[in-house]
């Protein structure tokens, strides 16, 4: 991402002998790029319909949609590893560095809602509309599950956390709707 990489060349020779004319430089760069990245943002958040337009009816990955390409470097970024003291210790860039997160954060939740959304668009409907007690929830359908809390509980690689670590949204959709499948099938052999 922009800020960051000029963040990360900056760390190595950040100390407390720097000039005021290099900490300034250091203050102004950073914000010159913080603007860059909000700029990108804003434009993927305000044409976010609009680019992934044409992939409606395609399975969206990360590769596919040029979207993607743009939030890329974003979506693991953090303000939590910055270790430059002058941008630290800067509570206006610290405060805009904080936001540019929630935008990722957003933009990232829309893309993987979509994302989801392209997963399960062609799986049966009695699949879809299985209910089932899902912990911590309760009992809703497949489909609720997957297009209300999916999206809350994935990182910006479609990947969620779970007790035997991370796993790839794409592996716990098709898994869970063979299982559910499965069980419909034994259901109906009864």
């Amino acid at each position: 991402m922009y800020e960051q990489r000029y963040i990360d060349l900056y760390d190595k020779d950040a100390g407390n002998n720097l000039t005021p004319f290099y900490k300034s430089q250091v203050l102004h760069t950073t914000t010159y790029y913080i603007s860059l990245a909000e700029k990108l943002l804003l434009f993927v958040n305000n044409n976010f319909d609009l680019l992934m337009f044409p992939y409606m009816n395609e399975s969206i990955d990360n590769t596919n949609t040029p979207l993607f390409d743009l939030i890329y470097d974003f979506r693991d970024y953090s303000p939590d590893i910055i270790t430059n003291p002058i941008i630290r210790n800067d509570p206006k860039i610290m405060n805009r560095l904080n936001d540019l997160k929630i935008k990722v954060d957003y933009i990232t939740k829309k893309y993987n809602q979509r994302y989801i959304e392209s997963r399960i668009k062609d799986l049966p409907e009695e699949v879809l509309n299985y209910s089932k007690d899902f912990s911590g929830i309760g009992n809703i359908t497949f489909r609720d599950y997957c297009l209300n809390v999916l999206p809350n509980r994935l990182d910006g690689h479609q990947e969620m956390d779970t007790k035997n670590g991370k796993l790839y949204v794409g592996a716990y959709i098709r898994n869970s709707s063979a299982n559910i499948a499965k069980k419909i099938n034994d259901n109906r052999n009864l």
